[in-house]
Parts: C-alpha cells; structure tokens; sequence
C-alpha cells in the first residue's frame, strides 16, 4: 500500500482508540504515516477476509512489537518502509519486510551476513546498490515470520538466494527451512518468507 493523500481520512477511521492515540504519540509526521499505512493494509486484508469491516477487525500487540490477529486463524506480519507498507496474511507462519533502497554503511552487510555466506552472495549477480536490502530483507522477514525479528541475530540465518528466479531457501539454528520470494519495484526491495507446507505442524 502506498501513502496516498486522499485517502488518510478513510484509513484513520479504521484504526482502534489505543492505535489512535499511539500514532498521536509519534512526533514524525513518517512515522505516523507508515504506522497508519501498515495499520491500514492489515485491517483491509483482514476485513475481506473476514467479512467485517476494517475497523471491527481486532488486532493485538505483544510486549515485543508483534502483530496478532486473535479472532481469526490466521498470522500477519507488518512491514512499511518510506512511504510504502506491506501486511500480509495466511494460515502458515509468514514475515514480510520492505526496505527503501539508499545509502548505508557497508558494515551493515557484515552485520547480516555469516562467514559462511559471504562467498555465496559475492556470486550472486546482484547490482552492487542492491545487495544489502536484497540481504537484509530476506532475513528480516524470515526472522518475523519465526516471531522474533531483529532481536535475533540474523546471522543465526542462512540463506541460498537463487537470484534469477527470485527465490531463497533459508535455515533456521533448528534446520527448519523456510521459502522466500523477492523483487525489487522501483526503489524498494520485498521479500516474503512462508513456512513449507510440510512443515506445519498439525
């Protein structure tokens, strides 16, 4: 979802007292917009889903910032980044991240990346601007759809990125393997991480 003037007033009325007020608290004008953009995007997922309206769908924030969607079956995961948001919605685990494309230290890599996948992404044939945020996005998401995000290093990660047709393998520290799709749209990079099916546990 993209941050559209026209249609902040509409989105607001989705969000809930508490969520009104937490985005009040926020002193960027960004940050509120990204909020509400995120905030928006689940709740529409989720209404049609459902079938009620946006601001009727309950939603619940853990201690640690998670998202969950109570009265439903399914998981979400929330992402915004400039003036995009993402959310997505399913009955398997999943994590979504974007992030816009600019300019970051290079130490950043090293902090994403185990030793052991350096070789592996040094291969990949990825413009040089694009390799941090291609990175970094696969593993954010695959460490929100494992419910812990950043807290977890994501050099507890590893991935296989076959570049070409947009997908990765990930494993956890469990050796649970975990799918992702990418693209680049424009400025930004996305990726979706999803459990297997033959993984779900039931």
């Amino acid at each position: 979802m993209t941050y559209d003037v026209q249609n902040v007033a509409r989105w607001g009325s989705y969000l809930s007292p508490e969520e009104v007020e937490r985005r009040a608290l926020m002193r960027a004008e960004s940050r509120q917009r990204s909020f509400l953009l995120g905030r928006a995007a689940l709740r529409t997922l989720l209404a049609d889903l459902t079938n009620t309206d946006p601001s009727r769908v309950a939603l619940k924030v853990l201690s640690d910032g998670r998202v969950l969607a109570p009265e439903t079956p399914y998981h979400v995961s929330i992402s915004h980044s400039g003036d995009r948001a993402l959310a997505v919605v399913s009955t398997r685990r999943i994590g979504v991240d974007i992030e816009q494309i600019a300019e970051r230290p290079e130490s950043l890599l090293r902090y994403v990346l185990h030793q052991d996948e350096v070789d592996h992404v040094e291969r990949l044939p990825v413009p040089q601007e694009e390799t941090l945020f291609l990175c970094w996005t696969i593993k954010e998401a695959v460490l929100k759809a494992l419910g812990t995000g950043l807290m977890r290093s994501p050099k507890s990660v590893r991935m296989n990125i076959d570049y070409e047709n947009r997908r990765a393998i990930v494993r956890d520290e469990t050796e649970s393997t975990w799918e992702v799709i990418f693209e680049r749209r424009n400025d930004y990079m996305l990726a979706l991480a999803f459990e297997p099916v033959d993984q779900i546990k039931t």
